[in-house]
C-alpha cells in the first residue's frame, strides 16, 4: 500500500473556481521509514505552465522522527499516482509520476543547499500542520483537464492521489558503473533560467522556489504528532489498489477469483453432475449422488443381462 492516499472532493468546483498558480497542499503522511511526505496540487497548473493542465509536485515535511533519520535523504523514489477509478482493473490507466532524490538536487533559493535536507533546516513553516515543509519538486503539466474528464479520474466528483517514498539504497550494490552525468531530470527549471516553450502534450517538471525572505523563521512551539492528526486513515474511501491479485484471473474452469486480504482465493463452479475443486479449480469431480446412480444402473444392467442370458440358455436346453 502507498504511504498516503489523498482524496480531494468537489474537484469540478475546484477546477472551475481556481486560477493558474493556485494550489492545494495535502496532509502530512509518513512512509515506512518515518519520513513525512506530501504533495501539492495545482488545479489549473503552475504560473509558468499552460492553462488546461493539472500540476502535481512532491515535498517533505518535518516530523517527530527527524532526529534519527538520514539527512539529506537521497536514493529515495518519490511516487505520485493519480488514480483512474475505473471499476474494471483491466481497463484502468492511472497516471504515475516518479523521480529519485539526490544530493546534487540543490537550489539557489536556499543558498545552494540540498533540497532534500532536513525540512526544519531548509524549509518554511506551515501553520496548517505545525511543521516545516520543503521546496516543491514535480510537474507543472502532469495531466490535461481534457484527459481527466475523458476517463474516470474524477469519478464521484473526487480526485484520488497516492503518494509513496521508497528506499532504493539497496540497489547501489547492483549498480553498473557509468560516466558521471547531471542528475537534474530534463525539463526541471531553476530560478533565473528561461523557460522553454511548452507544447500541450509535453510535461515539464518544475521546481518551486518561492520561499519567504527569512528562512530563520521558527515557530516557538510544536505539537507532538498523535494518531488523531496523522491524517492518512481519516475520511478516505480507500479504493482497490492497482495491484490486484485477481488480475489476471488465476482460477481455471471458469472459477471466480476473490481478493481475501491481498491473496487470491478461487471459488469453483459446481454443476448438477460435476464440480471442480483444488487451489485453482483444476480438478474435476463427479457428485456422489450421480456416481451412486451410475454404479446402480451399471450393476442393474449387468444383472439384467445375466438373467436374460440364463433364461435364454435354459429354453435352448429344453
Amino acid at each position: 500500500c502507498p504511504a498516503g492516499v489523498w482524496t480531494i472532493r468537489n474537484i469540478s468546483q475546484i477546477l472551475e473556481n481556481t486560477v493558474k498558480g493556485d494550489k492545494l497542499v495535502s496532509p502530512r503522511f509518513y512512509n515506512s521509514e518515518g519520513y513525512g511526505v506530501g504533495v501539492t496540487l495545482y488545479p489549473n497548473g503552475r504560473i509558468t505552465s499552460n492553462s488546461g493542465f493539472l500540476g502535481l509536485t512532491f515535498h517533505l515535511y518535518s516530523g517527530d522522527n527527524d532526529a534519527i533519520l538520514e539527512w539529506p535523504v537521497e536514493n529515495r523514489q518519490a511516487i505520485m499516482t493519480i488514480l483512474d477509478q475505473e471499476a474494471d482493473t483491466r481497463n484502468r490507466m492511472s497516471l504515475t509520476l516518479m523521480f529519485t532524490t539526490s544530493k546534487n538536487q540543490t537550489s539557489s533559493a536556499i543558498n545552494g543547499s540540498v533540497i532534500w535536507d532536513r525540512p526544519s533546516k531548509v524549509g518554511v513553516y506551515d501553520k496548517d500542520c505545525d511543521c516545516f515543509r520543503s521546496l516543491d519538486w514535480g510537474w507543472g503539466q502532469a495531466i490535461s483537464h481534457q484527459l481527466l474528464k475523458r476517463r474516470n479520474f474524477l469519478k464521484g466528483d473526487s480526485l484520488i492521489i497516492f503518494v509513496d517514498f521508497k528506499d532504493l539504497t539497496h540497489l547501489n550494490r547492483t549498480e553498473v558503473p557509468a560516466s558521471a552525468r547531471s542528475t537534474m531530470p530534463r525539463g526541471l527549471l531553476l530560478q533565473g533560467q528561461e523557460s522553454p516553450a511548452l507544447g500541450e502534450s509535453s510535461r515539464k517538471a518544475m521546481l518551486e522556489e518561492s520561499l519567504p525572505s527569512s528562512l530563520g523563521q521558527r515557530h516557538p512551539s510544536r505539537q507532538k504528532r498523535s494518531v488523531e492528526n496523522t491524517g492518512p486513515m481519516e475520511d478516505h474511501n480507500w479504493p482497490q489498489y492497482f495491484r490486484d491479485p485477481c488480475d489476471p484471473n488465476p482460477c481455471q474452469n471458469e472459477g471466480t477469483c476473490v481478493n481475501v486480504k491481498g491473496m487470491a482465493s478461487c471459488r469453483c463452479v459446481s454443476g448438477h453432475a460435476f464440480f471442480y475443486a483444488g487451489e485453482r479449480c483444476q480438478a474435476m469431480h463427479v457428485h456422489g449422488s450421480l456416481l451412486g446412480l451410475l454404479i446402480g444402473c451399471i450393476a442393474g444392467l449387468i444383472f439384467l443381462t445375466f438373467v436374460t442370458f440364463s433364461t435364454t440358455n435354459g429354453k435352448l436346453r429344453q
